[in-house]
């Protein structure tokens, strides 16, 4: 059976009028206007739809915490953090008891705050438009280790109130039975070292919450406005930077000053070359 030949075939042997080929040019034009408007406002509704997320996570994760920061100081702000994830960590260790491990039922509490957190992060991390808001899910992420490694620090002489003390109002009930860390390290072997494992955990989870709160206040206007960074660093960096400058203000430890100075160091090169091609444009 013959095949019809398509416009073009006619066309390259000149075997199509030219009111014909107009008339397939006009058609083809206009098919390609209508696809690229579609495109356009697909493209446009996605970008909105990114500015609400990233205004969203702002209003539930970065205001409550900005807040309780302000009114109770610095030492205070995982307040909103700990209202929310006490529930998905206690949850964490109900559903992972299940598996029969103690080790892994004890530190599945932690663990399970970081699956809500990290998880999203990484989500968000796949798209330009939504590094604003995997920031965000990494300071919650950040604000969970804070908590772990001071708990973490009493773990050799387990002390305090266990979250089902306070419910039943048992006060002082922790102990090596029931503190998540004294288990897991007891487990491990390894219980003796849980001061300095604490404390450098606390001092990686206080250096991502200072650094990444104060990066989501403030490139929240430049992001809802339509800036799309090119890299997470663009935005993480300079608050990595201020908070280094916050932390030897306050006197906290060099473990602090370090670990944000090093996060900081894309934007310390950001500024370097940007002062060395100063000169050059000068002249």
């Amino acid at each position: 059976m013959e095949t019809i030949p398509s416009e073009e075939e006619l066309a390259s042997e000149g075997l199509l009028p030219g009111g014909l080929k107009a008339e397939g040019r006009r058609r083809a034009d206009k098919a390609y206007r209508v696809m690229y408007n579609k495109a356009l406002s697909r493209s446009s509704k996605i970008e909105e739809d990114f500015k609400t997320f990233n205004g969203m996570a702002f209003l539930v994760f970065v205001a409550p915490v900005l807040a309780l920061t302000l009114v109770f100081g610095y030492s205070h702000m995982g307040l909103a953090h700990y209202w929310v994830m006490v529930w998905v960590h206690e949850a964490g260790h109900g559903f992972w008891c299940l598996m029969g491990s103690r080790t892994l039922c004890a530190f599945m509490g932690l663990g399970n705050e970081l699956l809500f957190t990290l998880v999203p992060a990484i989500i968000c991390f796949r798209q330009k438009s939504m590094y604003y808001g995997g920031l965000v899910f990494l300071m919650w992420a950040g604000l969970s280790l804070q908590f772990a490694g001071v708990y973490m620090q009493s773990a050799e002489v387990p002390h305090g109130t266990s979250f089902a003390g306070a419910i039943t109002g048992r006060i002082n009930d922790m102990n090596e039975a029931n503190h998540d860390w004294s288990i897991v390290f007891r487990n491990l072997g390894i219980v003796r070292h849980a001061k300095w494992i604490g404390e450098l955990v606390e001092s990686i989870g206080t250096v991502m919450a200072v650094s990444l709160l104060i990066s989501t206040v403030f490139f929240l206007m430049p992001v809802y406005g339509g800036y799309k960074p090119e890299y997470i660093s663009d935005i993480s960096a300079p608050g990595a930077l201020a908070a280094c400058g916050f932390f030897i203000l306050h006197g906290d430890g060099i473990t602090e000053i370090a670990l944000s100075l090093l996060a900081g160091t894309p934007a310390i090169q950001k500024i370097n070359g940007y002062l060395q091609a100063r000169p050059n444009k000068s002249r």
